[in-house]
């Protein structure tokens, strides 16, 4: 306790603890008050960098030692002298590291709302600032959404929110740098930043949300990551040459004498950064293809470089359709790309259908389908396998008990597979869940941790796979309507 009595004017200083009337707030367990009020004494005296177990009010996570008096109707987020619970999302912990109080989110208190960052305006190596703030999806909030490759798990990077410290991935770091506005405000959404990674129950709410998120932002901001090798200039350029010739008859038809498959001549240094552009790790992560599969305008963002991404998908599709030998030779990865197109836009709102629809068998309004479609794709937690299709309209096509499927990342991901093929089965007439089910050969096994243990007639949905044995896309009826 001596030591306490020590210590306390720095903290007190920094917490802006200006006068011995302070007051403890906690969240009220009732819908008529925000918080409650009591005597700091009563359960801070004992305050220390143990405060997690020390004090009591620790279980509502939004203890904040202040004397500041706020209004509860605020729901914007603090300034660093303000209590953080009443404004919005943020409290410090009150133990102390090196660098001050680490910010600390505060839950939600509805199912239908989200974390809007307001990043605060800087170039070069000046600090990130910003502040969070709920806003109702309902209202239709104005941001943006940044999608990106976690990368590493390991937090070694920061910025200043709210005033507290809030650790981030260099990914994620990287990403907010690129997309900070030099002069003004910008209001974005990235799910490092909004979402509390370290609750459990709160990434499940949220990644409910993640369709409505993308469906709702004004524009998608893609962070395809620094520009290690020097080509993403050369690569961007290439890409508005070739939509520029593909778009003119007359010099599409000279392109194409030009590159015939007889020629050998082709300059094959010319192409590559195309082809690293579609080697990144960007464009082989699950859950891009909810982020990027929509409607919604998106930019992509390579170090310095920008490019619009209906302008590659055009050049990538016409790539794909009539220039086989030129990627193949050059190895310009078009399907990895051309795949994740409009992948989450029904084929009814959509001119322009992605390459997998068959109007004869409706293949994509198969959930089933569309998670065999991914199963190239990497994950780092195996759920999200699944989770991450969740907002695919196909889900809501077949059984009421699949439509019912909820993200959950407490529930063991053998449960949520197992659980998954029954749905299907149960709900649905179809026995295509039992194509997917198949052992692969031991040389295309990716690394997996363990054996899940599941009945053969459940898939392991982390193996990739070729192709299913009993595809929907590519129905055969030689006879046309006749009957024999």
């Amino acid at each position: 306790m001596s030591q306490l009595k020590q210590t306390a004017p720095l903290w007190r200083f920094v917490l802006g603890v200006v006068t011995p009337k302070s007051t403890c707030r906690l969240t009220a367990n009732t819908s008529t008050r925000w918080f409650r009020s009591v005597p700091a004494a009563k359960y801070h005296h004992h305050h220390s960098h143990d405060r997690r177990r020390h004090c009591p009010c620790r279980r509502h996570q939004t203890c904040h030692y202040s004397s500041q008096s706020v209004s509860p109707s605020s729901r914007s987020a603090a300034p660093p002298s303000f209590t953080p619970m009443a404004f919005g999302l943020g409290a410090p912990q009150a133990a102390l590291t090196e660098n001050g109080p680490r910010y600390e989110y505060v839950p939600f208190s509805d199912s239908c709302s989200i974390r809007i960052l307001t990043l605060e305006p800087g170039v070069g190596d000046e600090p990130l600032v910003g502040s969070l703030r709920f806003e109702n999806l309902g209202g239709r909030p104005d941001f943006e959404a940044i999608s990106y490759v976690w990368g590493s798990g390991t937090r070694s990077a920061e910025m200043r929110c709210d005033g507290r410290l809030l650790p981030l991935t260099r990914s994620v770091y990287d990403a907010l740098r690129r997309m900070r506005d030099p002069t003004r405000p910008r209001r974005l959404w990235a799910d490092q930043v909004c979402i509390n990674q370290d609750d459990v129950a709160e990434r499940s709410q949220q990644v409910n949300l993640m369709n409505q998120i993308f469906k709702g932002a004004r524009h998608i901001l893609v962070w395809l990551g620094p520009d290690h090798d020097g080509v993403a200039r050369a690569a961007v350029a290439m890409v508005h040459r070739l939509h520029g010739i593909f778009a003119d008859d007359e010099k599409h038809e000279a392109f194409q004498r030009a590159h015939s498959e007889g020629l050998q001549q082709q300059d094959g240094d010319a192409w590559v950064p195309l082809s690293k552009l579609t080697k990144l790790p960007w464009f082989s992560r699950i859950w891009i293809v909810q982020e990027i599969g929509t409607v919604t305008p998106a930019t992509l963002h390579w170090g310095d470089e920008e490019l619009d991404w209906e302008v590659l998908s055009s050049v990538v599709d016409v790539l794909s359709q009539k220039y086989h030998y030129l990627r193949s030779r050059f190895r310009v990865l078009t399907p990895s790309v051309r795949y994740l197109y409009r992948r989450f836009v029904h084929p009814d709102d959509d001119d322009r259908a992605g390459p997998d629809y068959c109007p004869a068998t409706n293949s994509l309004a198969s959930f089933i389908y569309q998670l065999h479609r991914a199963r190239h794709l990497l994950a780092s937690d195996p759920r999200d396998h699944l989770y991450a299709f969740l907002g695919h309209f196909s889900k809501y096509t077949g059984s009421k008990a699949l439509a019912d499927i909820k993200a959950d990342y407490s529930r063991p991901v053998k449960d949520i597979f197992y659980d998954l093929a029954i749905r299907e089965l149960e709900g649905t007439d179809s026995l295509l869940i039992l194509s997917a089910c198949y052992q692969e050969p031991f040389l295309s096994r990716r690394n997996l941790d363990s054996d899940l243990g599941l009945p053969s007639w459940v898939p392991d949905w982390r193996r990739s796979a070729l192709h299913m044995l009993s595809s929907p896309v590519s129905p055969h009826r030689a006879a046309g309507d006749s009957r024999p």
